[in-house]
């Protein structure tokens, strides 16, 4: 079974940077552009990641991670977030409300990969 990323940003161009790396390595890959749709995604699907950029429109990523995870029924999607404010102050914001891990921008797609890779899926 290929494994699930969910990518949230509204910058379309990382977006589709980030799926056609992802998508290369075998990864089955969604997009949203904010936290807003990403919801109505995780409604009907069950990603096994989610990347998300903290700064986004509607529902940013803070708002979104904490939503994930005070749901019992995606509470274990491991939820890595992404920002350009690559301070303690941002980093400890996001874990606070949820993010499992958290990778600066501009992001090295090798680090992304890494923790990707070295993270199991609960549900899988």
């Amino acid at each position: 079974m290929n494994q699930h990323i969910l990518i949230v940003d509204d910058d379309k161009t990382f977006i589709d940077y980030l799926k056609s790396r992802l998508s290369a390595l075998g990864y089955n890959v969604t997009t949203a552009g904010d936290g807003k749709e990403a919801l109505e995604i995780c409604k009907h699907e069950h990603p096994d990641f989610i990347v998300s950029d903290l700064c986004m429109p509607d529902v940013d990523g803070c708002d979104f991670a904490k939503q994930i995870k005070s749901d019992a029924k995606t509470k274990n999607i491991y939820f890595i977030m992404l920002s350009a404010f690559d301070n303690f102050v941002s980093i400890a914001k996001a874990l606070d409300y949820g993010a499992d891990d958290y990778v600066g921008k501009p992001c090295d797609f090798n680090i992304l990969i890494g923790k990707i890779r070295n993270h199991k899926p609960a549900h899988s």
